[in-house]
């Protein structure tokens, strides 16, 4: 079982240890104050791993840069051949390894990657999939852009898409491919926004969360119920719904 954390600054605990240099103990003093002062960084420790399977695991992880969106998954079956920490150079260029890993999705759903991840710098492209998937469970993450509650559940397929850029990491999902039941969408109290769906297909999607964008190719609804409600200041309930970026 790993418990895992992603920090408000965006930096994600397990991989924050693989990458930081190993600290060293003891050792000759510094030559002179200025060398004290402003030491060398330190070598990331050099971690290579031909291949790793897991059965049967657990990972219940947390994000902080959203709230306290939390999640956990069972039953992981992975298999990684290639990881290193080593980086590459443009003479000598490091092929990123192989993942290929599926869970289940507590309390319902499963997940499925399947692709490249380098681990010096962090990036990677993986083929995503994930099924039945309940939306209520996803809450927090919703909230980062919707003032509003929503529920039923999804399948989507896509290509999740990650890397460090100015040190923060950024994750996209594209080729965006939804399907969508029983959905639910409710506004804040008071503002009389509602829209039920039956069914819903979206295809060509890009969802970029580092950006806070959401660009759609095609939508296609089945029996959608919106409810509209004018406000006493004149405004409309649906305009509650968007949630301010952060400053």
């Amino acid at each position: 079982q790993v418990k895992d954390q992603r920090a408000a600054d965006g930096d994600i605990d397990c991989l924050t240890l693989v990458q930081a240099p190993v600290q060293r103990g003891g050792g000759a003093p510094p030559a002179d104050a200025a060398a004290a002062a402003n030491p060398a960084p330190a070598s990331p420790f050099a971690l290579s791993i031909a291949r790793r399977a897991v059965s049967d695991g657990r990972v219940h992880f947390f994000d902080a840069t959203i709230g306290r969106f939390e999640q956990t998954l069972e039953g992981i079956a992975l298999e990684a051949t290639g990881l290193t920490t080593t980086p590459g150079s443009a003479a000598a260029p490091v092929a990123p390894a192989r993942i290929k890993a599926g869970a289940q999705v507590v309390p319902q759903g499963s997940l499925a990657l399947d692709g490249e991840i380098a681990l010096a710098p962090l990036a990677g492209s993986l083929a995503y999939r994930a099924d039945d998937v309940q939306l209520r469970g996803l809450a927090r993450l919703v909230g980062q852009f919707v003032n509003g509650t929503v529920d039923g559940s999804s399948s989507v397929r896509g290509q999740l898409r990650f890397g460090q850029v100015d040190g923060a990491l950024e994750f996209a999902l594209r080729d965006l491919q939804i399907e969508g039941r029983a959905l639910q969408l409710r506004g804040p109290e008071g503002s009389g926004a509602v829209l039920d769906i039956a069914a819903l297909k979206l295809d060509g999607g890009e969802l970029d969360l580092g950006r806070r964008s959401l660009r759609i190719g095609s939508l296609a609804l089945d029996a959608p119920r919106i409810g509209i409600r004018r406000l006493a200041d004149g405004s409309l309930g649906w305009q509650r719904l968007q949630r301010a970026a952060p400053a």
